[in-house]
């Protein structure tokens, strides 16, 4: 096998490592020292790092990097780690290596024009697989969510493939090209297992999605993640959900931690205290966040306002109630933080779309179902 040069870097100048001696870090396919030739490295200390270690690796960038590309290597994962390397500034300095047999027209262009090696390194990228938003949780979870999951997802060529163990996501992740992570549950981020596959992918999105959030600690597996989003589920927030998706199918960026660490801690405050008297000074306090910042982030987080979003929740508490006890409006209001039974139908319809009163007849009427197919 040889070895083209000279070796254009990520940011498109040119390195010939004849006149360079620096610390080695040479990134490639797993077992890369079984297709590297004679002499490739002589003379210089190094290490070798698979595609799918350089998530965790610590690189120094003075350490001089050389990046092996072999198209018939080229899967998910590395697709996954090149395209994490063109988005790290430690990375553009790399110098790439093009494996002769598998680029020999590729590379010829890649050497005259070395301006183009980013947009080069993306189109070897994997994307001839079908795309998917890999949906992550219990059978149970999977149940209650997916049916709305599937609803929202509208884009065509993409579909919702539920992953309930740790074998059926990596199966998963080999077969279809994620798009988006849907966690369902607190259990998934807390499992090795799947944390282990996920760190896999740090540039796809992930949303952890759940009807009612509890403490955050429950998600402390996620929490620290670039590009995750949280947001409650259930018939109210469809639309929520449905612009989310759609904005990371579109790959429009979520913000950036620790900022959409602010909006989280929002979400969850709002999950804990909703049947409180919330003011906007009160959660900016809490949040330790100036009250326009808070209500600024929410809205590029979210695309709707803090104050519909806690209104949603609450009228989704309220729909809960309506469906599984007898509690009469002024009650139910008093319980999901409305002092004022009036204003609570008018938030409720403004909402849902219809009267609390209309939600509840319809809970009856499932019932009413329910025991005559019994």
């Amino acid at each position: 096998m040889r070895i083209g040069i000279p070796y254009p870097t990520v940011s498109g100048s040119i390195h010939n490592i004849s006149n360079r001696e620096a610390e080695l870090r040479v990134i490639g396919p797993q077992g890369l020292s079984d297709h590297l030739p004679c002499g490739f490295v002589n003379g210089l200390s190094g290490k070798i790092i698979p595609y799918n270690s350089i998530f965790h690796e610590s690189i120094n960038p003075l350490q001089r990097i050389l990046l092996y590309l072999d198209s018939m290597e080229i899967d998910h994962e590395s697709s996954a780690a090149l395209s994490f390397i063109l988005d790290k500034e430690k990375f553009q300095n790399a110098e790439c290596f093009i494996a002769q047999n598998a680029f020999s027209i590729r590379e010829t262009r890649l050497e005259h024009r070395p301006a183009d090696v980013a947009g080069f390194l993306r189109s070897i990228l994997v994307s001839d697989s079908p795309s998917a938003i890999l949906v992550l949780g219990s059978e149970a979870s999977l149940h209650k969510e997916t049916p709305i999951i599937r609803d929202l997802v509208q884009k065509p060529g993409i579909r919702p493939v539920a992953c309930t163990s740790p074998d059926a996501f990596e199966a998963a992740l080999n077969r279809w090209r994620p798009m988006l992570f849907l966690i369902l549950e607190p259990m998934i981020s807390k499992n090795q297992e799947f944390s282990t596959l996920l760190q896999r992918f740090p540039s796809i999105p992930i949303m952890a999605i759940c009807r009612f959030f509890g403490a955050k600690e429950e998600w402390a597996g996620i929490i620290e993640r670039p590009h995750v989003v949280f947001c409650n589920t259930g018939e109210v927030f469809s639309e929520v959900l449905a612009g989310l998706i759609q904005r990371s199918l579109e790959s429009k960026k979520f913000l950036p931690s620790p900022t959409s660490g602010v909006v989280a801690d929002a979400i969850f405050y709002m999950n804990k205290s909703y049947s409180e008297q919330i003011s906007r000074w009160k959660m900016a306090s809490y949040l330790n966040a100036s009250e326009d910042y808070l209500s600024r982030i929410f809205h590029a987080q979210m695309g709707i306002s803090l104050w519909n979003y806690l209104a949603r929740l609450r009228v989704q508490h309220a729909i809960d109630l309506l469906y599984s006890t007898g509690a009469g409006l002024a009650e139910i209001a008093d319980l999901i933080g409305f002092r004022d039974e009036a204003y609570f139908c008018r938030v409720f319809k403004r909402i849902a779309g219809a009267t609390p009163g209309s939600f509840r007849s319809r809970s009856f009427s499932d019932v009413r179902k329910v025991q005559e197919s019994d």
